[in-house]
């Protein structure tokens, strides 16, 4: 399959989760043998732009004052330069630009798309190759946790050919605020493995990514004063502040962290990982590539922190975000009132994990246990694989007449002779069961 992924975000380096998910699904899917194309943003000057410079693994194809495009581990990487964040004009006008240069089997599209831009213009060009993948609740149209709601652009996800989310969270969020369905599909990839054992009772950080607002800066805060003797890290992302940056560099006992690509730079030197999210996650990446490397999280009971800590002790109270202003901070994003927390509950976890041997080994046991476990046992990328195999089989025998460009009659034999023998030996059978289906009823 030809494979298009939309963001309004940049695609590499990736310092949020949602944005690192994307970027492992994509290679997963290039290893599988679909070619796979992306269109992301890339800052006029900005640190991420010059990242992308002198990068062993990168292969830089072309640059131009509009964008660069460069081949990232089998996947090519169209990011737009832009003057500003939510620059997504220029964005929408590539993406156009692309699914008719490309002419994608199908269109991902990532929540991370202020202003559904990027999905208005995939469902009007090919509302039957759409897949939008559902990561963030703060971006989407409708519901309680998002910034803005906005009908006609939940009817455009009505429109798309499936709805594809990280966990059961948000797939019932999806369908009590909106009454959409949607699957769960492991969308969020950790990679192969192995996966180093970095539990460490003696020494280390008690350590948070991305301290913000919206993550729980103000628990993290609180817990570095009232625990002098222990030292904390911040690895600020794309939600810090100045004024979050000013916070941190106050307290002695916090070192600020520059953000990684590879995590196991930051988990070989983590101790605890906190995860004190005040908004509604809605899988958090972090808590199980904590868990993975046997270091113990302690998650807020919001979203689907709960469901990402796979039944394991933390999971502490919060008092959420209820709802967001209409306007944004500095950083582009949504301003909200932060509500007062009750920090006793996190204090006494993080003093009891630290203080009892036995207990921190065994919970950075039992965490490395359970995420192992359901990192093996959940499919990976060759159930996503089958899911858009099987769309796009559907795809082909549907009469669409808003499909653009219309399906050609040589379509499917055009696809299949991409496919790798596995890949070809699934399309068949789906479609024996389809046949089977058909001739059942009739």
């Amino acid at each position: 399959m030809k494979l298009l992924l939309a963001q309004n975000a940049s695609y590499y380096p990736a310092l949020g989760g949602a944005n690192k998910s994307n970027r492992t699904l994509m290679e997963a899917l290039s290893r599988l043998g679909h070619e796979c194309r992306v269109v992301s943003t890339a800052l006029v000057n900005s640190a991420s732009e010059q990242d992308q410079r002198g990068v062993g693994e990168i292969e830089v194809i072309s640059s131009s004052p509009e964008v660069s495009v460069f081949n990232l581990k089998g996947v090519a990487i169209h990011a737009v330069k832009v003057r500003a964040a939510m620059d997504s004009a220029r964005l929408k006008d590539y993406l156009i630009r692309q699914m008719k240069e490309f002419a994608p089997d199908r269109i991902l599209i990532s929540t991370e798309d202020v202003g559904h831009v990027l999905l208005e213009a995939a469902v009007k060009s090919a509302p039957s190759r759409v897949v939008y993948l559902a990561r963030t609740t703060l971006y989407l149209p409708f519901g309680p946790d998002c910034f803005l709601e906005a009908p006609d652009k939940t009817e455009l996800l009505r429109k798309a050919a499936a709805i594809v989310v990280v966990g059961d969270y948000l797939k019932d969020y999806m369908w009590q605020w909106a009454k959409l369905k949607a699957e769960v599909l492991p969308i969020s990839l950790f990679g192969d493995g192995p996966f180093p054992d970095f539990g460490n009772f003696d020494k280390g950080y008690v350590a948070m990514v991305n301290p913000c607002a919206y993550k729980g800066i103000s628990i993290f805060l609180e817990l570095a004063r009232s625990f002098p003797e222990l030292s904390f890290a911040a690895i600020p992302t794309w939600g810090t502040t100045s004024e979050d940056m000013k916070a941190l560099m106050e307290l002695k006992n916090v070192r600020i962290f520059d953000p990684v690509d590879d995590m196991n730079k930051l988990f070989c030197q983590t101790r605890v990982m906190l995860v004190p999210s005040l908004w509604a996650e809605a899988k958090s990446r972090t808590i199980v590539e904590a868990m993975l490397r046997g270091i113990p999280v302690l998650a807020s009971d919001v979203g689907g922190n709960p469901e990402a800590k796979l039944g394991v002790e933390y999971v502490l109270p919060v008092n959420p975000i209820n709802g967001y202003k209409q306007a944004v901070d500095e950083r582009s994003l949504p301003v909200s009132d932060i509500p007062e927390q009750h920090i006793q509950p996190w204090q006494e976890a993080l003093r009891r994990l630290l203080s009892v041997r036995e207990h921190y080994e065994d919970v950075s046991r039992r965490s490395r246990e359970a995420a192992l476990d359901y990192v093996e046992n959940r499919g990976g990328s060759r159930r996503v694989e089958a899911f858009l195999l099987n769309l796009q089989v559907e795809a082909e025998n549907t009469q669409q007449s808003d499909l653009v460009p219309a399906v050609k009659e040589n379509t499917v034999a055009q696809m299949t002779d991409k496919l790798t023998p596995a890949q070809k030996a699934l399309l068949a059978l789906r479609l024996n069961k389809k046949n089977q289906s058909r001739g059942n009823d009739q």
